[in-house]
């Protein structure tokens, strides 16, 4: 297993440019040191949180309407 490591400031535009397209899972995997798989379920989970905070926001916003 590859140990995880910090991009350097030249490298961290590039991840960024990277993640924002989705692309080239490979490159950003060996730019942080994760294989594959773990990038995979690291993008998953941060897909399933972004979807949790939606559905809170819609709830609260829901909830607030109501209880104003």
């Amino acid at each position: 297993m590859a140990s995880e490591r910090m991009p350097n400031g030249a490298e961290a535009g590039k991840l960024a440019e990277l993640i924002a397209t989705g692309r080239q899972r490979k490159e950003i995997a060996e730019m942080i040191g994760v294989s594959r798989s773990q990038l995979r379920n690291i993008m998953l989970g941060r897909k399933v949180l972004d979807q949790t905070r939606a559905k809170l926001d819609r709830l609260f916003r829901c909830y607030c309407g109501k209880h104003s």
